[in-house]
């Protein structure tokens, strides 16, 4: 779940967001998230297993900066703990 930019730091209106996330020895996913929501469920996560993930916002005048990275990281038994 995130929450959208200020408004001051806005270059327009949102227009959708991008979700980035993977395990940091991997390349990468960006998802495409209408900017209606304001979350993002990623599934089929692997056991002992630590992910990065990032969102931006974007505009009819491109993407912004992404957020700062959470650090997420599964147990055996398939939840997630946020760092």
């Amino acid at each position: 779940m995130w929450s959208p930019p200020l408004e001051r730091d806005r270059n327009g209106v949102i227009t959708g967001y991008r979700v980035r996330y993977g395990v940091a020895t991997e390349d990468a996913v960006v998802a495409s998230v209408p900017a209606s929501d304001r979350s993002y469920v990623v599934v089929n996560l692997r056991k002992w297993t630590t992910y990065r993930i990032a969102v931006l916002a974007h505009t009819e005048f491109g993407d912004g900066p992404f957020s700062e990275t959470v650090t997420v990281s599964t147990g055996e038994d398939g939840k997630t703990s946020i760092s």
